[in-house]
């Protein structure tokens, strides 16, 4: 499994610490009363959303045309607002907790009902999208006989 981004920056300031010219920035180990204590290096955090990023004109404006193009679907189990008066809701494949990068990505969003996405949590980055109802039946389709 890929390590989420929000290690990465860790990683590379580690490694460009450690390769540097300036022996103040190296990552060292402290002896005191026989024990090696490792130093804490401060790094930059990647940046957070804020707070209020549900009502933002962006994410609306996504959400909208995310749902749209799904047609008003779950894209796991197929349920519909219009026929089964389910909840849709839009969802980060890649949990925007963990990757806010990719918090305003269309790629990065698919349609699910509200019992599929909160039995999903931030746990699980599966993507449903390519097993809507609709793709299996245009892929039930022989295209070659047209």
């Amino acid at each position: 499994m890929a390590r989420p981004k929000a290690w990465l920056w860790l990683i590379d300031e580690l490694n460009r610490r450690k390769n540097s010219a300036n022996p103040m920035e190296r990552p060292a180990r402290v002896k005191k009363g026989g024990k090696a204590k490792p130093i804490k290096i401060r790094c930059e955090r990647p940046a957070r959303l804020p707070e209020n990023f549900t009502s933002t004109p962006e994410w609306r404006k996504l959400r909208f045309e995310v749902l749209k193009e799904s047609n008003g679907q779950c894209c796991l189990c197929g349920r519909s607002a219009r026929e089964h008066g389910v909840v849709l809701h839009v969802d980060h494949i890649k949990p925007k907790s963990l990757w806010p990068d990719l918090a305003l990505a269309k790629s990065n969003l698919q349609v699910l009902c509200e019992d599929c996405n909160m039995g999903k949590g931030n746990r699980d980055d599966t993507d449903w999208r390519a097993a809507t109802p609709i793709d299996r039946e245009l892929d039930a389709i022989d295209w070659r006989s047209f």
